[in-house]
């Protein structure tokens, strides 16, 4: 095994570095304060860990977009803050009087390089040890906040009417990057909004209440409400992982999927809003290295290399060939919703890393029983009018690109189903097709492309559309060495 690839595979321990944390506290007589709500807030620090519980600091973080409006920041004057920022600190200080300490990043977040960077890379540790976390929507979400709030908590039969739906889809909240984890890492969340006199629902009445309307037949078939409703659709996985999933269950690629629609200001917010999704640790020792590493080393150090199945460019290392280049978006193959645990690897005891729970298939004829089973998702799937003509292949790259699918049109049968790479693949001669049992969607898995060219291993990373189930239609699996 070459001497570094180790080094590049294992991100180490998380991180025992102290984080200094900055919180907003409720007449503390500080040398820099801000009026607010009738109270004087002033900026004192913590140190996070040290404390064992987090009733030991009952503070409460607080979600909200920022928007492209710009306000004087009472703190650092050279740093504006967004115009939401104190309307946002000022509903959720509202909604609990008796709370004295809060988090809201843009008077939260240290100013020097380092400890902000440190502190973006540890956000879903900081949202999990909060007490409670309050999302602060836009006015306009006002109305849906009030027929929730009509409803007992313990009610999900409510089905929002549909202006108040295409008010919380216009609500930028719902679809930025950070949402996603701010959300799955509260363990109380409520829900508000900036305008005056908004009531303050709590989480699962939210959840339950959107999830309801989003399943019901009225909003539409799943094509119909994707292209209704598309930042809703894909708020509607956060609902899902919000009320079951724990951090065991999501795998870096449902993360990744789920992170496609979503919307950041810069790149490495992207990956860090992931981190936190993926993982309520701190990265390890992060230094030198770009965010997309770091993030990749927090899966990981999880256990769980399904990152891989991303449509970015393979590095070009001889033993790294079948992982993902840093650099870029790191998008998934597919952003659509997958299940399981993830994508489990293991280093060989005399050198190499592979990637286990792989079929292994070779390029055939399909078999009629796989093909039905791919016609049989097809017309279930409302993907379709009826009539609509072509192959099963071409109307499985048809629902592909529906969902989201940026790959090649070129298609590679199996016995088990069609494989569609993200990419061209120059060679046939020797093409295996190795397809996860780690993580899948409804209607197949994602995989590799594998073949050689000059004697060098190659992998494209791809969408297979056929049948899986810890099995590939009867082909077992086994672990593949990919270094």
């Amino acid at each position: 095994m070459d001497p570094q690839q180790h080094e590049i595979l294992a991100e180490g321990p998380p991180s025992t570095s102290r984080i200094p944390l900055f919180l907003l506290a409720r007449d503390a007589n500080g040398s820099l304060s801000v009026e607010l709500g009738g109270s004087s807030w002033s900026l004192i620090t913590f140190d996070l860990d040290e404390s064992e519980t987090p009733s030991d600091i009952p503070f409460t973080c607080i979600s909200y977009s920022w928007g492209t409006d710009r306000s004087p920041n009472p703190f650092h004057p050279s740093s504006p803050i967004s115009s939401h920022t104190l309307p946002a600190l000022l509903a959720s200080t509202t909604h609990r009087p008796s709370t004295n300490f809060f988090w809201i990043d843009a008077l939260c977040l240290p100013h020097t390089p380092q400890a902000k960077t440190q502190t973006l890379q540890s956000m879903g540790y900081i949202y999990s040890r909060a007490s409670e976390v309050i999302a602060v929507l836009s006015p306009p979400s006002l109305p849906a906040l009030l027929q929730m709030s009509s409803t007992s908590s313990s009610s999900s039969s409510t089905t929002l009417l549909p202006s108040h739906l295409a008010a919380l889809e216009s609500d930028q909240w719902v679809s930025r990057a950070w949402t996603y984890q701010e959300a799955v890492n509260a363990r109380r969340l409520s829900i508000t909004c900036s305008a005056p006199s908004s009531p303050l629902i709590a989480g699962d009445t939210f959840m339950n209440t959107l999830g309801y309307t989003l399943s019901r037949p009225e909003t539409g078939s799943g094509l119909e409400k994707l292209r209704r409703y598309p930042r809703l659709d894909a708020f509607e996985e956060v609902v899902g992982d919000y009320l079951s999933a724990g951090y065991g269950e999501r795998s870096a690629l449902q993360v990744m999927g789920n992170m496609d629609r979503r919307t950041a200001s810069r790149g490495e917010d992207r990956f860090y809003a992931m981190m936190g999704a993926v993982s309520r640790d701190r990265p390890g020792n992060a230094e030198g290295r770009g965010a997309g590493e770091v993030f990749m080393g927090v899966c990981e150090r999880k256990g769980d290399w399904s990152f891989v199945y991303s449509d970015a460019k393979r590095e070009e290392g001889e033993w790294r060939r079948w992982r993902p280049s840093a650099e870029g978006e790191m998008r998934a193959v597919l952003p659509w919703y997958c299940f399981g645990e993830g994508q489990r690897g293991h280093f060989g005891e005399e050198g190499g890393f592979w990637l286990d729970g792989m079929a292994v298939l070779g390029v055939e004829e399909i078999e009629e029983g796989s093909r039905a089973r791919v016609e049989g998702w097809l017309g279930n799937s409302g993907f379709f009018a009826d009539g609509i003509e072509g192959t099963a292949s071409e109307r499985a790259f048809t629902a592909l690109g529906v969902m989201g699918f940026r790959g090649s049109e070129r298609c590679f049968e199996t016995k088990s189903g069609f494989f569609f790479p993200c990419e061209h693949v120059p060679a046939e001669v020797g093409l295996e097709i190795l397809v996860t049992t780690g993580v899948k969607w409804s209607f197949g898995a994602p995989g590799f492309a594998r073949f050689k060219q000059r004697d060098a291993e190659f992998y494209v990373p791809g969408a297979f559309f056929g049948h899986t189930a810890g099995r590939v239609d009867g082909e077992g699996t086994t672990s593949v060495r990919v270094s």
